[in-house]
């Protein structure tokens, strides 16, 4: 949710002869969509103008699997460590990557020769605020970074040769919609239930969006988050998409009671750290109104809150 709590403030003085001014912000996301707001006013006149922009940035290169291959048997252990060794020499973060497996497998070279390999695979996730170099240049491993690697595993007790080290096909996307429409069953002065299903496996979520925090409409990520469209936090649930039955069921709880909120739900494919939204436009979202049980707490009388300043007051002296 990092991302969402970035903006910037900031004013600038206008004389009659500057027609416009620019302002460049290089701490965008990719595949985000923002909000523009412009306030301009002449120090004197009681009116000023406003005006409100949106819009989404160009989305970010798909994350990269890649594999490291090893001739023999290479211990599971090693796993978290060659995922490290491998970051050193593609320049990231380790803990961009991930999905780490380990698999083994024998191929016969000779009709009296079998050959044992061991195989890790590992995916180089985006990075959202950086649009170059892409993850497929960066998960590349090859000449000096290569020969460096196979030093490295070994000082690091990996006496195995390193057969290749390759990029794997990147996992194709699947835009989710709906085979079961969100249809809420119950509603209780804590909690809302909702039957769905989405077209795919992967997550899906609905956020419960209080009436007084906001009318509008959050965007799909920001169902995703749990967020109303002020990136305000809000109750939600997500669950795994189970595509083998009919219909699902999300269950959303910590609601006020005696209070009107609107419903958003969504759904994403399994594509690793950035998923694959539901198509997700103004005049497409809905929203399922819904009011909880209960009666509304009671309110202070006038008379009981004077004589709680009072006492307060002089508790103070």
């Amino acid at each position: 949710k990092g991302h969402v709590e970035d903006y910037w403030v900031g004013a600038d003085s206008v004389v009659t002869t500057t027609n416009s001014i620019t302002r460049s912000f290089y701490w965008l996301y990719g595949g985000t969509k923002y909000q523009v707001s412009g306030y301009l006013d002449n120090g004197i006149a009681t009116n000023g103008t406003a005006k409100v922009e949106y819009f989404t940035t160009v989305t970010q290169a798909d994350s990269q699997p890649f594999t490291i291959k090893f001739q023999g048997t290479v211990l599971d252990s090693y796993t978290s460590r060659i995922a490290e060794l491998a970051a050193e020499q593609q320049g990231v973060n380790p803990k961009r990557l991930g999905s780490g497996t380990r698999t083994t497998s024998t191929s016969r070279v000779l009709q009296t020769t079998t050959v044992a390999y061991t195989t890790f695979a590992y995916t180089l996730y985006s990075d959202r605020s950086a649009q170059d170099p892409t993850p497929t240049d960066q998960a590349k491993i090859e000449g000096t970074a290569l020969t460096k690697l196979k030093t490295n595993l070994k000082s690091a007790g990996i006496t195995n040769e390193v057969d290749s080290v390759a990029n794997s096909a990147i996992p194709s996307k699947t835009t989710p919609t709906w085979t079961s429409s969100p249809d809420i069953d119950d509603v209780t002065e804590s909690q809302v239930s909702v039957s769905l299903r989405s077209s795919v496996a992967g997550q899906t979520c609905c956020v419960a969006v209080d009436e007084d925090t906001s009318i509008s409409s959050p965007t799909s990520e920001q169902v995703f988050l749990g967020l109303s469209a002020n990136n305000i936090d809000s109750p939600y649930s997500c669950i795994t998409t189970d595509t083998t039955t009919a219909s699902n069921t999300i269950t959303v709880s910590g609601l006020d009671r005696a209070t009107d909120y609107n419903l958003f739900c969504t759904a994403v494919d399994s594509f690793p750290i950035w998923p694959t939204h539901m198509s997700w436009t103004d005049d497409k979202v809905t929203g399922y109104s819904f009011t909880t049980d209960g009666e509304a707490p009671e309110e202070e009388d006038d008379d009981s809150a004077s004589y709680l300043s009072v006492a307060l007051a002089a508790l103070v002296l």
